[in-house]
């Protein structure tokens, strides 16, 4: 199950062309692919979820990450400023 998934993140993550430095290293897409795998485990061992809830709460538990490798380092120069009020 964890190969299926390091596949897929592999699959959505990968640069568009050979010349495009990787947006995520393996080691990150391994420990992506544990947390899903886990976050699945609980869902339906522990909460008792049908494949319809486990596959709700694994979205939520996904957005939960702010993780947007497109942002790249856009993100993080403004990190410590506070929005603006209007």
């Amino acid at each position: 199950m964890k190969d299926a998934i390091v596949k897929y993140l592999q699959e959505m993550y990968k640069p568009k062309t050979q010349f495009e430095q990787e947006k995520v290293e393996y080691n990150h897409i391994n420990i992506l692919a544990e947390y899903i795998l886990y976050n699945m485990i609980f869902a339906t061992n522990e909460l008792m979820f049908d494949e319809v809830k486990t596959a709700v709460i694994l979205d939520i538990f996904w957005r939960l990450l702010e993780f947007d490798p497109e942002d790249g380092e856009e993100g993080t120069k403004d990190a410590n400023s506070k929005p603006e009020r209007r």
